[in-house]
Parts: C-alpha cells; sequence; structure tokens
C-alpha cells in the first residue's frame, strides 16, 4: 500500500469508530454481534476448501458425461432407411433423366382413336 491509501484507511476508521461512539450500548452490541456472525460466515464457506469453488465445473464435466452416454446409447440408423432413400433418389434419378416415361405419340388420330374407345367402354355402363 502506498501512503495516500494508508492515510485514506486511517482517516475512515478515524470516522466510523467515532460514528460509533455516539451510538447507544445495545445498537453497538446488535452492530458488533451482525459483523461477527458475518466474519464466520465467509470463514465456513462450504465447497471452498480446494481454494475455489468447484461446483461449476464438476457441474459442467457431469453434464458433458451424461451428453456423451446419451450419443452412445443412441440407436445405429437403420439400414432399412437407407434403402428408401436409394430407391426414392433413383426414382427421381429417372424422373430427371427420363429414363421409364414412355412417350406418348403426337399423331391426332391416337387422341381420337382413344375417345372412342374410352366411350364404348362408358356406353355398356349406361346401358345397363
Amino acid at each position: 500500500m502506498n501512503h495516500d491509501e494508508s492515510e485514506f484507511e486511517q482517516r475512515v476508521r478515524t470516522t466510523l469508530d467515532s460514528s460509533v461512539s455516539g451510538l447507544d450500548a445495545e445498537t453497538r452490541s446488535r452492530l458488533s454481534a451482525i459483523r461477527h456472525e458475518a466474519v464466520e460466515r465467509g470463514k465456513s464457506k462450504p465447497f471452498l476448501w480446494l481454494g475455489f469453488d468447484f461446483r461449476i465445473p464438476a457441474t459442467v464435466l457431469a453434464v458433458c458425461a451424461a451428453l456423451a452416454v446419451a450419443l452412445l446409447m443412441s440407436p445405429a440408423p437403420r439400414e432399412g432407411n437407407e434403402l428408401i432413400a436409394l430407391e426414392d433418389a433413383e426414382v427421381a434419378l429417372e424422373l430427371i433423366l427420363g429414363e421409364g416415361i414412355q412417350e406418348v405419340p403426337g399423331d391426332p388420330d391416337f387422341y381420337v382413336w382413344v375417345d372412342e374407345i374410352l366411350l364404348e367402354q362408358e356406353e355398356p355402363e349406361h346401358a345397363g
């Protein structure tokens, strides 16, 4: 400590002592009891025997361990899901490449013929 700090402390101590001496005995006794209780609480802090509060690192370690166990115990993906995904990919690829899609003839007579066939198939249903 430098000289200015010690001088400041001395002035504060003198001011506090003079203000305490002006108090009645009951108030001084209560203040003294409160001060002693605070000092005792400060001395007996739990979990500080290692020099630091180890509850936080212990909690972090426990969470990491639980996460590791959860990841290791998670079920492996089933092969069936992979096969379905591959089949969907193959269908999509066929659609993109145009494989397996039969071209309809561009002849207008073809459409007339299809309409006639459909009408013939519908007529017996209406007749009966």
